[in-house]
């Protein structure tokens, strides 16, 4: 009973891992850490849309926040990468630049990745 609990909690890794990052994100723009902009209203639309996601668990659904999020990994994934070639060549700065951003946008990637194969292999 307890491996089947934990199995249905493993499956969810994605999306709960998404709705941490967006959720940090506005409790910082909230708390009056970074200044409050349109991207507070993106990230509360990407939070809601994750959430109804989990409650509807709809395979179509997964499939665009998937390609969304796909595209904006790619976006920022070159961007990361158009910003290291800036930095002086060997630089301390530019590398930790880029294994941050490769981590963080390539993992973002990766879940856009695995969402959509994960709700086309449910059954419903």
């Amino acid at each position: 009973m307890e491996k089947k609990i934990l199995k249905n909690a493993l499956r969810y890794i994605p999306e709960v891992l998404l709705l941490i990052g967006g959720i940090f994100c506005l409790s910082n723009e909230l708390a009056g850490n970074i200044p409050i902009s349109l991207i507070s209203g993106l990230i509360l639309f990407g939070v809601l849309a994750v959430f109804t996601l989990l409650i509807w668990k709809n395979k179509y659904y997964a499939l665009v926040i998937s390609i969304i999020l796909s595209c904006i990994s790619i976006f920022f994934l070159l961007a990361v990468l158009s910003e290291f070639s800036e930095f002086p060549s060997g630089s301390k700065e530019g590398a930790q630049m880029l294994l941050f951003g490769g981590l963080l946008f390539g993992g973002l990637f990766a879940i856009s990745v695995i969402m959509p194969i994960k709700y086309f292999k449910m059954r419903g």
